[in-house]
């Protein structure tokens, strides 16, 4: 058999007897791209019958899909838990918003409501926070551009965090 038709007969031997409970462990882990959204689509269809499955997975996109809620685990002790949106709101570097503006002033951009963080190097301008400061911002360039007669930044990228933003942040892990 195949990865994927080992892992769907693995989950029929495991639902058997109809549980009311089910523990996968590592469940997609080797499987190629297609195979894993199979055995995810089989995952849902048994959560949506009522049983609980308890998903052992260190693939957070996994756990985006097929979680309601999440325990994030360190050296064997619980760190965090929640839904996976909770946790990257929670555990998260905050959304991010970056484009160039040699003239942007610092001072001024952290008293925007929501901004946390503001680096500012060659002109390239880099904000974290949070999500209710992406329109005061927007304001901001447009009045700022207007007053100097100049054009707001076309290069305006906006990076919203996710799970695995929010997991490493809970792990402690940082860049070599």
């Amino acid at each position: 058999l195949s990865g994927g038709q080992r892992q769907r007969l693995f989950i029929a031997l495991a639902l058997v007897d109809q549980p009311e409970i089910v523990f996968f462990d590592e469940l997609t882990q080797g499987l190629d791209p297609s195979a894993r959204r199979i055995v995810w689509e089989l995952v849902k269809r048994i959560r949506d019958r009522g049983t609980t499955v308890v998903l052992v997975t260190h693939f957070t996109e996994e756990a985006e899909v097929l979680c309601d809620r999440m325990v994030v685990m360190r050296d064997g002790s619980v760190v965090a838990q929640g839904s996976p949106d909770e946790l990257v709101e929670r555990h998260g570097p905050g959304i991010g918003v970056s484009f160039t503006d040699a003239t942007a002033d610092a001072a001024e951009l952290r008293t925007i409501c929501g901004v946390r963080s503001v680096v500012i190097s060659g002109g390239r301008v880099q904000l974290r926070g949070e999500r209710r400061m992406l329109a005061p911002i927007g304001a901001y360039l447009v009045e700022t551009h207007s007053a100097r007669g100049t054009s707001v930044p076309t290069d305006i990228h906006v990076d919203e965090p996710n799970l695995e933003d929010a997991v490493l942040e809970l792990i402690g892990w940082r860049a070599a």
